[in-house]
């Protein structure tokens, strides 16, 4: 809240009073649960069910006003507040978020309040949070302290939207004097207006009081039938053509009367079948004015201009039905077609995966045959090498062998040597000895 004003608060000693609910004179229920440590608040019925009409009045901004009472005292010495009136603030200044008592506000106030008793204090304020919740703001807990800081003064916030509200009270209990939400709170009545109190108090309980009104009610426990308002806002096909219908009807009658009127012996055969009380009241009307055949021609043709009006807005709806219907269709054959297509890219994915799998297939039977025929290759060479070199192992241990086993024979390369010598020596010898003989 941006800001408030108020005049002079006074101030009284609280006198020694009979507690309402103490008190035969009164009926007093409680709303919630009863804390005895807590400030005793007591509201007249009436007066709560003002500011529960006076909260729903309008939501959009914060309203408020003034509580006026009594701060008193029992006879065991403990205080409580009487809430018995109740003064809507005008020419206030609200927004959704704020709320300011102006001085004509406070003008107002105090000028209602010389009206009533002058033993009726000031005893608190009231305001409302529309969607808010129940609580005390910054600005709230200021004007509280500046304006209402009796150590009885009391506060109640409305919630209208969400059909919630609170009281609240200066607490000192734990040694800190700050506002506090009471748990439970009263409301009074005169004791022949029992029931009606109970069932006002079960409706703050457990509904939006302001929904709720005991007037319509029996008495408390028994069944009652309430009263019903049906609320629809659904748009139906049927208002337009039952409006349609009536113009057209008043169309026909007006035009009707205007052609009996302008050409009044053109068919006296449907003016005889006309009824006589219907004729004397044209009459009556043409005859004390005759202007009226001007209101009447002017009627026929605005009723006329309206009935094209309708044709047309009817045209132009029907034709924004068939484009809407084309545009559905549309959309459904183009789905249809993103349908197909997919089916088509499907079916023609299965295909490739087919193919991809014989390819792979083809080429591991294809793999594996070469491989055979590699390994065939590769153990025919190794054969034939095999026997190359086992062949020219062969050979060469052949050779060696021919050749160390000579030299053996003749045990050393010496004596085939000498062997060789006595041979020439020998065959020196027998050639010398055949030339002496010759000799």
């Amino acid at each position: 809240m941006d800001g408030i004003e108020f005049g002079q608060i006074e101030r009284r000693q609280p006198e020694i009073r009979l507690r309402p609910d103490r008190d035969q004179k009164y009926a007093a229920v409680s709303c919630g649960q009863v804390d005895s440590q807590q400030l005793p608040i007591f509201v007249d019925l009436d007066v709560m069910r003002d500011m529960e009409g006076h909260a729903r009045t309008n939501t959009l901004v914060e309203l408020g006003g003034v509580l006026l009472g009594g701060k008193h005292i029992d006879q065991q010495g403990q205080p409580f507040v009487v809430v018995s009136e109740a003064l809507r603030a005008e020419h206030y200044e609200a927004t959704r978020g704020s709320f300011k008592f102006t001085h004509e506000t406070w003008s107002q106030i105090t000028r209602e309040r010389q009206r009533f008793s002058g033993d009726l204090q000031l005893v608190g304020w009231y305001h409302t949070h529309p969607d808010w919740g129940v609580f005390l703001s910054g600005m709230d807990t200021f004007i509280c302290d500046n304006f209402f800081n009796d150590d009885l003064d009391v506060d109640l916030v409305i919630d209208p939207c969400q059909g919630d509200r609170g009281w609240f009270f200066w607490d000192k209990r734990e040694g800190v004097r700050k506002k506090q939400r009471v748990d439970a709170y009263y409301l009074f009545a005169n004791r022949f207006r029992r029931s009606e109190l109970l069932h006002f108090a079960k409706a703050l309980s457990e509904v939006d009081a302001t929904f709720f009104d005991p007037r319509y009610e029996t008495p408390f426990g028994e069944t009652a039938m309430q009263p019903v308002v049906n609320i629809h806002d659904q748009k139906s096909s049927v208002v337009p053509l039952a409006v349609m219908g009536m113009l057209t009807v008043q169309i026909l009658v007006l035009g009707i009367l205007g052609w009996k009127v302008l050409t009044p012996s053109a068919d006296v055969n449907a003016a005889s079948r006309a009824p006589q009380g219907f004729q004397e009241i044209v009459e009556d009307i043409i005859r004390d004015n005759p202007e009226n055949k001007k209101w009447i021609n002017g009627k026929v043709s605005q009723l006329i201009q309206d009935r094209s009006d309708l044709e047309r807005e009817k045209w132009a709806l029907g034709q924004l039905v068939d484009n809407l219907q084309q545009e559905n269709l549309g959309l459904t054959n183009q789905k249809n077609k993103d349908l197909s297509e997919i089916s088509n890219l499907k079916r023609q994915l299965a295909a490739l995966q087919l193919k991809s799998e014989s390819i792979e297939k083809a080429a591991d039977g294809k793999d594996s045959k070469g491989a055979s025929a590699v390994s065939v290759d590769l153990a025919a060479g190794d054969w034939f090498w095999r026997l190359m070199i086992g062949g020219i192992g062969l050979g060469l241990g052949l050779l060696g062998g021919g050749f160390f086993g000579r030299r053996f024979a003749f045990a050393d390369g010496d004596a085939f040597d000498d062997y060789e010598h006595a041979e020439e020596s020998h065959e020196g010898a027998s050639s010398n000895h055949a030339g002496i003989s010759e000799t």
